[in-house]
């Protein structure tokens, strides 16, 4: 069974002040680990949850990060494998957007990245060390892509004769000039086992490439209900 090879994802950014990103991501990367679907992947390497380009994300990281998020806890209860497919959108997006804003010199406030990821360090106590600097990674990677976008789009909207662009302005700006780059000069594959659809979000396909092989994977798949979820095992859910 090969990976899925699809565009690269359009994902939903956030408005206001790039370093209140903090909290969505956070909210977003609220843990998953196992998803009870059969898969093989042919195009990608073992253990590889999704590849942007020629930079692989491991499936250990999105097993590491799920597993973190889960125990920071602070959602609505939600299917473990739903929220994982949320984690593997937000890995990828973070990778593409980065990529894209580098490539064309996008820039950031490095001591502005700093104070909000100290603000984030000093909120994650709980956490073992280990577990702390995995967690902060990719927040700060996702952090620092926002920063780039929003300093692309600014100077895109001023050429364009916006003199004065507000923060959410630029960053859909460089959203909208980050997919338009993808598209042209980039390829994005997940592994099967997220379900990936021809919108290349996890968990946007029709099931066919991998097909649920329990009820907990068939409800997972779609939108689950509150019972279904509170019904689950500790297990198989998260919240």
């Amino acid at each position: 069974m090969k990976s899925h090879r699809t565009k690269p994802l359009a994902s939903s950014r956030f408005r206001g002040d790039p370093g209140q990103a903090v909290r969505p991501l956070a909210s977003l990367l609220v843990g998953a680990l196992a998803l009870f679907m059969l898969s093989a992947c042919a195009g990608l390497h073992p253990g590889t949850a999704a590849t942007v380009g020629d930079e692989s994300i491991p499936t250990s990281e999105v097993d590491d990060v799920t597993r973190i998020s889960c125990d920071l806890g602070g959602s609505a209860p939600q299917p473990r494998s739903a929220v994982m497919r949320d984690i593997v959108n937000a890995l990828v997006t973070t990778r593409v957007d980065t990529q894209y804003a580098e490539s064309v010199g996008g820039t950031y406030d490095k001591n502005q990245l700093q104070q909000r990821v100290q603000q984030l360090e000093d909120s994650l106590t709980k956490l073992s060390d280990t577990d702390r600097d995995t967690y902060v990674q990719v927040v700060s990677d996702f952090l620092r892509s926002q920063l780039m976008l929003a300093d692309v789009g600014a100077k895109s909207l001023q050429k364009k004769g916006t003199a004065k662009p507000a923060v959410d302005e630029s960053v859909n700006e460089g959203s909208k000039l980050s997919a338009a780059w993808a598209k042209k000069n980039i390829d994005v594959e997940i592994d099967p086992r997220y379900n990936p659809g021809t919108s290349g979000k996890a968990g946007g396909g029709d099931g066919s490439i991998s097909r649920p092989v329990s009820p907990y994977a068939k409800s997972a798949s779609g939108t689950a209900k509150p019972d279904f979820v509170t019904a689950l095992p500790a297990e198989l859910r998260c919240g």
